[in-house]
């Protein structure tokens, strides 16, 4: 299936996809894709579902039972995983690059000497202070302060600011207010992975979709809803405002977020 082997690991750190069983279509091009631009990735890799079994070389699945909330499936995961820090991911996120293995575990390292929290492998946003060459300080009020796109985490900070009941959506949003009580929430100074976003609120995005076939060499063959065009305008004019309000002060630009999300108007 492929010529993937696992590496001698940094056991203190592993990866978790947040997945269930309803995604297991997309388990396969992910893991094919994670694997071919990942392949000396030093961290265990596991799989969390609800009930299946997913083979393939380097993969652990953890079972968590009935589909749940997504947080309450990941703080339930989480008590399977024996390592101190996770590597947390999103299973509609496919790596789309080679990834530069000793960068990202040379940042992970000097968070984990520094007794970090939180660091997020990704740039948008910025940091908001500088901390060393690898990242820099994300503040208390800063927008997309708990963003699960390719972020490293405590697990016991991660497994605390878990609210049962909430979407992924939702810890991004209410989770960024709740991680105010801590201190030690970083970001790389530069997006340490390329990745396509395959599915946004369940239904394909064509665009991704294109790019992820081409890398693979087939169709993915999902039988899942697609965005229509209109759909995909307006996805890119959000993308274009979210980019614009990272540009603002932190705290203001986190009230026009959250206002956003609750369905307010200011």
């Amino acid at each position: 299936m492929d010529n993937w082997q696992a590496k001698p690991q940094q056991k203190s750190v592993a990866v978790v996809v947040a997945s269930r069983d309803a995604s297991m279509d997309l388990w396969e091009p992910l893991w094919t894709m994670f694997q071919q631009h990942w392949p000396d990735c030093p961290y265990p890799l596991y799989l969390v579902c609800n009930s299946s079994e997913y083979c393939r070389s380097g993969v652990s699945t953890i079972a968590v039972g009935p589909d749940r909330s997504w947080s309450d499936t990941l703080l339930t995961a989480l008590r399977r995983v024996p390592e101190e820090y996770v590597l947390l991911w999103i299973d509609d996120h496919f790596v789309s690059e080679p990834v530069k293995s000793k960068e990202i575990v040379a940042a992970v390292e000097a968070f984990k000497s520094v007794g970090g929290n939180y660091l997020r492998l990704q740039s948008l946003p910025k940091p908001d202070a500088r901390f060393n060459g690898h990242f820099g300080i994300v503040r208390n009020g800063s927008i997309y302060r708990t963003a699960t796109i390719a972020s490293v985490w405590k697990k016991s900070v991660l497994a605390d600011l878990l609210q049962p009941g909430e979407s992924a959506w939702d810890f991004e949003t209410d989770g960024s207010v709740r991680s105010d009580r801590y201190d030690g929430f970083f970001s790389t100074w530069h997006d340490c992975f390329r990745i396509e976003n395959l599915l946004i609120k369940g239904k394909i995005c064509r665009w991704s979709q294109r790019r992820i076939e081409r890398n693979i060499g087939r169709p993915l063959g999902l039988s899942r809803p697609v965005m229509t065009r209109a759909e995909e305008t307006s996805l890119a004019l959000r993308i274009f405002g979210n980019r614009m309000l990272v540009r603002l002060p932190r705290r203001f630009a986190r009230i026009l977020r959250n206002a956003g999300h609750s369905g307010k108007t200011l």
